[in-house]
């Protein structure tokens, strides 16, 4: 699922530049680059840790995919409409950033105190770093920041409270033999 968010956030990164082509800075093309390579990351990682390629993402292999795309779609909706199309690249950013902060910083600590050997210091050194620069894109507008954290965390718990229902389903396979 990781894999797929960044991939989503790198693709709405382009789509919300392709608009008006001559904004694309080399800052926001860096960002999208490093969201795509963030997504290249988690897909090799979850292969990984699968033991096998996974084409695409699937239901058979993506944790709350459907839930997933809602959050992210949903939010990108609700952020735009309150900020207005000239903005919503910088808001939408920061929101996710901060997500996107708080869970890896948790993952980390979780893969730290695991057998599992996988960091990431360095994809959350790049995450502070979008956030940082997001927010003072965004004008450091903390009045704002707070009304649209409180609609993202409204989102995020839904999304939360499908992961935790996925989890304590028993697995199926998507064929059965």
């Amino acid at each position: 699922m990781l894999a797929m968010l960044e991939h989503m956030g790198s693709r709405k990164i382009m789509v919300s530049q392709t608009v008006k082509p001559q904004r694309m800075s080399e800052d926001i093309l860096k960002h999208l680059a490093e969201e795509a390579r963030h997504a290249s990351f988690f897909k090799r990682q979850a292969e990984r840790a699968a033991g096998h390629d996974m084409e695409g993402w699937m239901d058979d292999n993506t944790m709350a995919r459907v839930p997933a795309l809602m959050y992210f779609g949903r939010l990108d909706a609700g952020i735009s409409n309150v900020v207005g199309p000239s903005s919503a690249y910088s808001w939408v950013s920061l929101i996710i950033e901060l997500r996107a902060c708080w869970l890896y910083r948790i993952y980390q600590q979780t893969l730290a105190e695991s057998d599992y050997h996988l960091s990431l210091k360095s994809l959350l050194a790049e995450e502070n770093r979008h956030l940082e620069e997001m927010y003072i894109a965004c004008g450091k507008n903390v009045d704002q920041l707070k009304h649209l954290s409180t609609y993202e965390s409204g989102l995020f718990k839904k999304l939360w409270d499908k992961i935790i229902t996925s989890i304590e389903q028993p697995y199926e396979p998507a064929v059965k033999i």
